[in-house]
């Protein structure tokens, strides 16, 4: 099972202008499940998902 944590720099987030001055970072929680069968509903934050393996998630996570 995977758990993790990480953190994001704010500046990557368009609200940070709404936050805390003294706010550097976003705390990021990853986890892996096995979930057949099951239908994903996105809140209004997000546009898409998408199912990866491992190894392409990894790449994907890499910020440009």
């Amino acid at each position: 099972m995977l758990k993790t944590t990480s953190s994001v720099p704010v500046y990557h987030f368009t609200a940070r202008a709404l936050w805390p001055k003294d706010q550097y970072v976003v705390p990021n929680y990853c986890f892996a499940v096995e979930v057949p069968n099951i239908e994903v509903v996105l809140s209004y934050e997000h546009s898409e998902y998408k199912w990866v393996s491992y190894e392409e998630g990894s790449n994907l996570l890499h910020l440009g």
